[in-house]
This record gives structure tokens, sequence and C-alpha cells, in this order.
């Protein structure tokens, strides 16, 4: 089944309006390197595609006929999106792929405080009628609260989920390769992975937190957005319930929308 267009189509759902505020600020970016169409409009046209696909995330669909989800999705269409191309070979690195499908899956379950906290920052929405200050201020103002955020983790981090802690986090990702095996790196993506010991703590906490004065400073910080992001999740996974209140959660997704402003 083709494409019955010559160039990407971008299939999202059109009774969601968190999803139109969005796909109007990627019109913006993308022009005319990409098409876009609501999936009530258009999906009868590919039957190859799941019906369910299209209420659960965006479809990005090729000439040719195939087609990526999701973050997966998105993130193909950053190849036709200047100043942001560079991120697109991220995806094919595990971990990144791993975390990014996770917050996909987050923000499209939470829709209504998705779109609840874009018309808070955005009003409208982001798009060609945003301004220059009202973008330089917000990224202060979230490299502030990063600071802040990895700097009080930091503090706490080893009486919470240090080694002597009360939760180690070193116990607690162990017992999840215990249990689900491969599949506990997708099911709780961090960095610490790699290294959960109270230095791998320490670093990920206090590195983090010159990462956010890196951010307030405005250096390279489409690349603090990405790496901000990537350890706070990291560190409200290992967190456990340390790190499961609402405010984490509306940092992760703010963090997260952020990285495409």
């Amino acid at each position: 089944m083709h494409n019955h267009n010559t160039k990407p189509l971008l299939v999202y759902d059109g009774d969601c309006g968190f999803c139109k505020i969005w796909i109007r600020n990627w019109r913006y970016l993308t022009g005319d390197n990409i098409d876009y169409a609501p999936s009530q409009a258009v999906a009868e046209q590919y039957p190859h595609i799941p019906p369910q696909a299209f209420e659960e995330a965006v479809q990005l669909i090729m000439p040719d006929g195939s087609y990526t989800s999701a973050a997966e999705a998105v993130f193909h269409t950053l190849r036709y999106t200047a100043g942001y191309r560079w991120l697109y070979p991220l995806y094919r690195l595990p971990p990144v792929r791993w975390l990014t499908e996770t917050a996909y899956h987050i923000i499209a379950t939470h829709r209504d405080a998705g779109y609840k906290i874009t018309r808070l920052l955005w009003g409208d929405g982001p798009g060609p009628h945003s301004n220059r200050f009202t973008r330089w201020l917000f990224l202060r103002l979230l490299g502030l609260i990063y600071l802040i955020a990895f700097i009080s983790f930091g503090q706490q981090a080893l009486g919470l989920v240090g080694t002597n802690g009360i939760l180690p986090a070193s116990h607690f990702l162990e017992a999840a390769r215990t249990s689900y095996g491969a599949e506990a790196y997708r099911l709780f993506p961090t960095l610490l992975w790699l290294n959960s010991g109270d230095s791998a703590l320490l670093l990920l906490s206090y590195g983090d937190a010159l990462l956010a004065l890196l951010l307030i400073l405005r250096v390279a910080p489409s690349l603090m957005l990405v790496l901000l992001w990537l350890c706070y999740l990291s560190l409200v996974t290992a967190g456990q319930v340390f790190m499961r209140f609402q405010w984490d959660m509306l940092l992760l997704e703010t963090g997260f929308l952020a990285i495409f402003l």
C-alpha cells in the first residue's frame, strides 16, 4: 500500500485537542516537507495500519507505504526540520529509544493534562507567533527548576536510594532485572543501569545540576534539554516512591515538550 502523496504524511488524531495544538507547531517547523491529515479523514486509505494504531499515536506514512509510529515517527520528522536534524540519529541509541517511547506513552495516556499544560505555558500553542523573549525566559526558568531539583535530590540521594539508603536503587534495579529479564530495561528506563552505586547517584545529581546551569547560560540549549530530560527520567525511575510526586511527573512532561521548542 502506497502513500498517495509524494511526501511523507503525518497522521494524527483529529479529535485530540492536545494533538492539534502541537501539529500546528509541527507544520510550522517542517514547512512543506511533510503533509498532515487527521486520521478520521485518511485512515481508511491505509488498511495495512491497524485502526487502533491511529488512536494511540501519530503515524508517519512514507510515499512507499512504510510507516513509523509514536516517538519513532516524531524523530523521523526531525529529518525534515531545519535545526533539529541532528536529533534524529539519537533515536537509534537503545537507551534513547526506550526513554522517548516511554515518555511518549506517558504523554499519550495523559493528553488532557498535556493539553492543560500546553495552554498554561503557550496559550493557543507554540508556533510562528511565539515571542523570542517568552522562549528565552521559559528556558531560563526551566533550567532553574532543573537546577533546584537536581541539587535537592543530590542532597538526599544516598539516604534515600544509596547503597545503605532506605530503598537502595541497586537492589531495586537488580530485582527488576531478576523479575523481568531484558524487558526490565524498557520498563524501568534509567542511565543507572550502567552503574547504580553511590558515586553514580551523586554524579548524576550534581553533574546534571551543572547541565542545568549551562541551560540557564544558554550553552547549547537544545542538547542540554535532551540531556536534562534523560537524566531526570533516570532519577525518577531509580528514585522509586521518593520521585513519584505530581511535580516530578509535571517536570518530566514539561521538560520533554521543551525539547521541541
